[in-house]
């Protein structure tokens, strides 16, 4: 039995069961005047139906509002904290967010993302499987799901790790940083956290319509199986006055009011940016990471040296902890059906063609016709 249609003998309007108005309508106390029906009732095939329902589900809700990691580029809903139960969440989305659910359960992209968070469970990975199906599946359903049972009605407690990526001491930063001066096309060539930094085909434009303003265009790529998909996100930044090396892109909206603060380490407007990072959004306080920006799309050997100083004034070590990226930005693989087309029609016509050529001569064979050699390797 699925949840898209009643069981036999359930009534329904349509294609809707009438479950969802009358049992959730009733009072404690008017299923009490009557114990004998109400235990008939728990026994009937409509309970079971309405149960077996909300518990799929709750489970689907659930693991979508305490699974999901990152939406649009930003991280997002991370686990229950310690001492939030699975079921105390699941009561709160219920009763808060049944709209937010419904629009997710009609949406194709934020259905194939809770199968994939579910397939996430127990893995030894399990963060970063959750990280790659929000990546891969974004919509407007999981957004407003997420916005719902987290800025809105905080259903899931919100993670900290302050700890894990500390805010740098001023004296590591840069002392002098001219945003007008960076303007331009930049990659990202290296990068440490395997949730946000490392992905392929990392092309950025900076722009800095003033001093002290830097707005950035972020595009990349997450890979799938066989193909690709590509992603882009904006991102404005102001310097802070006293600290020029730090830069913070701050009151955002969606999603999730995310704020993050960029801290220059090193950089040279010609040549590269080193970026440590650190953010806080509606689900997670802490998150961070660093990449390397260069003006060519692969790291140059002779800027490592002054990369391993850098990650080492931020706790990082350049080599274990970066990854180099992939900046090839191979385009799309051939769709094989499609050639797999394209080549019998080229059977096809090589054949209908050679029929010019070919005459009968008898007992099922077939001869060139006279003058045919010469065409055939004139057109060749």
């Amino acid at each position: 039995m699925t949840c898209h249609s009643a069981p036999t003998g359930v009534q329904t309007v349509g294609a809707r069961p009438l479950i969802w108005s009358s049992p959730a309508r009733q009072s404690s106390s008017r299923r009490l005047q009557n114990p004998a029906r109400a235990a008939a009732a728990s026994s009937s095939p409509l309970h079971s139906f309405t149960e077996t329902c909300r518990q799929k589900a709750s489970s689907l809700a659930v693991g979508l509002a305490l699974a999901s990691s990152v939406m649009l580029g930003q991280p997002g809903v991370a686990l229950a904290s310690e001492g939030q139960s699975m079921a105390e969440v699941g009561t709160c989305l219920f009763a808060n967010c049944p709209g937010a659910l419904a629009q997710c359960l009609t949406d194709k992209s934020c259905i194939q993302d809770l199968v994939c968070l579910q397939g996430c469970a127990g893995k030894e990975d399990e963060t970063a499987c959750q990280v790659s199906c929000n990546q891969r599946y974004e919509s407007k359903g999981t957004a407003a799901f997420q916005a719902c049972a987290v800025t809105e009605q905080n259903c899931v407690a919100k993670k900290y790790d302050e700890e894990l990526y500390p805010e740098p001491p001023k004296s590591v930063l840069v002392s002098d940083f001219d945003t007008t001066k960076y303007k331009g096309k930049w990659y990202i060539t290296a990068g440490q956290n395997e949730l946000f930094d490392q992905f392929d085909c990392q092309v950025h434009f900076f722009d800095a319509p003033k001093p002290g303003v830097l707005d950035v265009k972020l595009n990349w790529r997450i890979n799938t199986d066989d193909d690709f998909l590509e992603r882009s996100d904006s991102q404005n930044f102001k310097q802070i006055k006293d600290t020029p090396g730090l830069l913070q892109n701050h009151g955002n909206i969606e999603p999730l009011h995310y704020e993050d603060d960029w801290y220059i380490v090193t950089s040279d407007p010609d040549k590269y940016i080193f970026v440590y990072y650190k953010g806080n959004n509606d689900a997670w306080k802490g998150y961070g990471g660093s990449t390397v920006y260069t003006r060519q799309s692969v790291m140059p050997e002779e800027y490592k040296d002054e990369m391993r100083a850098a990650a080492k004034k931020v706790n990082l070590d350049f080599d274990k902890d970066f990854k180099l990226t992939d900046n090839t930005c191979k385009p799309h693989p051939a769709d094989k059906e499609k050639v797999k087309r394209a080549e019998g029609n080229a059977d096809e016509v090589s054949a209908r063609d050679l029929e010019d050529f070919l005459q009968p001569f008898g007992n099922g064979r077939v001869v060139l016709k006279k003058g045919a050699l010469e065409q055939l390797s004139a057109s060749k």
